[in-house]
């Protein structure tokens, strides 16, 4: 019985161990997880203020043509996002409902999963 308790002693002893570091390093991560949170949320910030500079710029133009043209082509950008992301929609559904492993093929996957 001393044996046993001695070896239980000791397993018990490297699952603490092993515990211990793994909460360190869930520490450590949640820790870089908080600071690129933050360089994140100063990046759309600065982006943020960015675009805000460049449509102030664009309130510059004097000439009505270009004014014209520049807001049809963002109209005609918005309209192609959108039928880009409608496509790419249905792929991703087509590819799911085929019953195709499409998780272990990094190309299928990366079609279904798109964050986009």
């Amino acid at each position: 019985m001393l044996n046993r308790r001695d070896i239980l002693s000791l397993l018990h002893e490297n699952i603490a161990k092993k515990v211990s570091a793994t909460e360190q390093s869930l520490s450590k991560a949640e820790v870089e997880n908080m600071k690129v949170t933050r360089k994140n949320q100063e990046l759309v910030q600065e982006l943020l203020e960015l675009s805000s500079n460049a449509k102030t710029q664009r309130g510059d133009i004097d000439d009505e043509e270009l004014k014209g043209r520049l807001e049809s082509l963002e109209s005609e950008n918005k309209t192609r996002r959108a039928r880009w992301r409608t496509l790419k929609a249905v792929v991703g559904s087509v590819i799911v409902g085929s019953g195709v492993d499409w998780a272990r093929n990094e190309e299928l996957c990366s079609l279904v999963m798109d964050e986009e």
